[in-house]
């Protein structure tokens, strides 16, 4: 290897190395541990490692791997790969693969033969090794990070989508026995669900919520196997309590499992209809009753979210959500199985809310608790939110954003994802009002956020915002 090859691969692996973890495969050969050295990973010197680099990116943990090769003219090029998956070969895939080829900045969708009538996908970028920037390997592995559990949860719904129709064109024309239309019918209610689930394990955070809708998913499914061999079925009450402060994905996941129960065939269309105290109160006596009831009726086949519902409950003898809670019992008695209930707030308003009403405590047989977001995943999601509207931070940018997300006070009123949405609004609108002052109207710049574009002083938790991202509410 000659002088300049070696310098050139160190400054590439000390780039890469600067915004991910070096990795290495087991079956390397030749590649001494350090004294860190773990059994999954390995910490690697510059010196130890040869192309191609294998890598996990810092947010997300996506793996990927660095190869170096040179071109007809004798340019040198370094790709950055992260392999999403092996999937079927269909139309449909290569469709995709075209429509998202060049959609994100800094990276791109590859497809390539694989065995068995397969293809595999990556996420994927190259650049000119020799002119390379540190800058432009930190995007691209940020565009990695965003888009790779996006796109393999799409490509799987693609594949889900396939096997129903090959399974459609491949039924025998005889008529099948009524226990076996029944459990064929379960297995793919079973498939339909791991497509939401996918989406579910792609929100940053809510580990513990995640594992308890796939514990309630499972509950459900083996009640439907159960009934499929005449067995008695055991499930759960599909109506659910959540609990947490604002903005750690409440709705959001609300929503989630309205498409779950839907694919399980709990509810016929799985909507979701929102709701708060105002939209089930009247202001005079009978008046509660009607408005109650027509928001019921709109969620009949799906999902009543019901926020904030402790404030349903009162002292005081002439309130009327009495009423309203009354009329709920009595819909969720009469519609059982055409209508779920979901009801939502703050931990401890939500426990006494259930203590003061024994008859809608008994409804519900599970509570999903939602914890505050931690410092680094309110800054995975603000990250999220940078990359999705194709903006990208510097490294000055990046450090203070840190500092500003670390200073929150985490007082009962901290807005979590609804703090980091302000946040990003804030620096978005100081980066325009900059680019206007500069009369920048094209390049780089239009994207570039700059540490001088993010507020140093906190903002106050207080301070919230309705304009909340989708998946962060």
């Amino acid at each position: 290897m000659t002088t300049d090859e070696f310098e050139r691969e160190l400054r590439i692996i000390e780039l890469i190395g600067a915004h991910a973890t070096i990795t290495r495969r087991p079956s390397r050969t030749g590649v001494r541990r350090t004294s860190e050295s773990t059994d999954d990973e390995e910490s690697l010197r510059p010196e130890d490692v040869e192309f191609p680099l294998h890598f996990r990116t810092l947010e997300n943990r996506v793996g990927g791997s660095v190869r170096l090769y040179k071109r007809f003219n004798d340019t040198w090029v370094v790709c950055i790969d992260a392999r999403l998956h092996s999937y079927p070969d269909r139309p449909a895939i290569h469709a995709w693969i075209a429509k998202n080829t060049g959609t994100m900045p800094f990276v791109q969708a590859r497809v390539e033969p694989a065995s068995d009538n397969r293809v595999t996908v990556y996420a994927t970028h190259s650049f000119l090794a020799d002119e390379v920037t540190d800058t432009e390997i930190e995007q691209a592995l940020g565009s990695i990070d965003h888009v790779a559990r996006r796109w393999h949860r799409e490509l799987r719904q693609i594949d889900f989508v396939g096997r129903r129709e090959d399974r459609a064109r491949s039924e025998s024309a005889s008529e099948r026995t009524d226990a076996e239309h029944l459990t064929n019918a379960v297995v793919r209610k079973a498939e339909g669900t791991e497509a939401v689930l996918a989406e579910l394990d792609t929100l940053i955070g809510l580990i513990p919520v995640k594992q308890l809708v796939r514990r309630l998913t499972a509950l459900q499914q083996v009640a439907g196997m159960r009934k499929a061999a005449g067995m008695k079925p055991v499930a759960p009450s599909p109506h659910l309590v959540f609990t947490g402060n604002p903005g750690t994905g409440k709705t959001t996941v609300a929503r989630l499992i309205g498409r779950l129960y839907k694919e399980l065939g709990l509810l016929s269309s799985g909507h979701v209809v929102e709701v708060d105290r105002s939209g089930l109160v009247g202001g005079y006596i009978g008046q509660t009753a009607i408005k109650t009831r027509a928001v019921l009726d709109s969620a009949k086949g799906g999902v009543l979210f019901v926020d904030e519902a402790y404030t349903l409950t009162s002292h005081h003898n002439n309130d009327y959500g009495a009423e309203a809670i009354a009329t709920i019992l009595s819909y969720m008695e009469n519609n059982r199985g055409e209508i779920v209930v979901v009801v939502a707030g703050y931990p401890a308003e939500m426990a006494a809310f259930l203590e003061q009403n024994p008859g809608l405590a008994s409804r519900f047989d599970h509570t999903l608790d939602f914890p505050d977001y931690t410092d680094d995943e309110l800054f995975s999601i603000l990250q999220w939110m940078i990359l999705d509207n194709e903006y990208y931070l510097s490294n000055g940018a990046r450090a203070k954003l840190r500092r500003v997300i670390g200073s929150w006070p985490r007082g009962r009123s901290f807005g979590n994802a609804r703090q980091v949405r302000r946040l990003f609004n804030e620096v978005v609108a100081e980066h325009a009002a900059w680019l206007i002052d500069k009369r920048i109207t094209s390049g780089e710049g239009l994207r570039l956020i700059r540490e001088g574009h993010v507020p140093s002083a906190p903002m106050r938790p207080h301070d919230t915002d309705t304009l909340v991202p989708a998946g962060y509410l």
